[in-house]
């Protein structure tokens, strides 16, 4: 459950930075889903892909709850050679996007997280709290 909480809560933080938006519905369902998964009794086979398919629904909810552009427009870009960006334009465009401090505190959670998970602790309430903020 490290990954979940530190996923949700990270967008919490994130979202009170303004660094992205938040969707409460397809967060809330989202946070049901892989809680249900880790709860509910089910074959280990099956209970890999639905959290394998959870993991790819949530980095595209990330990516949807950002400011940055659609999927499709990004393809496009990145597919046409004159408009496709060098590597020192997207060094650029991530080192002025993150700052430091958005850095340093994600890597704090992440490892309080971590050392939560370790211990028995559980975070899943929090996670949920921290959702309903934004609304």
């Amino acid at each position: 459950m490290a990954f979940w909480n530190f996923y949700f809560l990270a967008k919490a933080f994130l979202y009170l930075r303004g660094t992205i938006g938040f969707q409460v519905l397809p967060n809330a369902a989202l946070l049901a889903a892989a809680v249900a998964a880790l709860r509910v009794p089910m074959p280990r086979a099956l209970r890999t892909g639905f959290l394998a398919l959870l993991t790819a629904a949530a980095g595209l909810q990330l990516w949807n709850d950002s400011f940055l552009p659609p999927l499709s427009m990004v393809a496009a870009f990145l597919k046409d050679p004159s408009t496709r960006p060098t590597a020192s334009y997207i060094a650029g465009f991530l080192t002025d996007y993150w700052s430091p401090l958005n850095a340093a505190v994600l890597g704090a959670l992440l490892a309080g997280c971590v050392l939560a998970a370790r211990r028995g602790l559980r975070l899943e309430l929090l996670a949920a709290a921290f959702m309903v903020v934004p609304a």
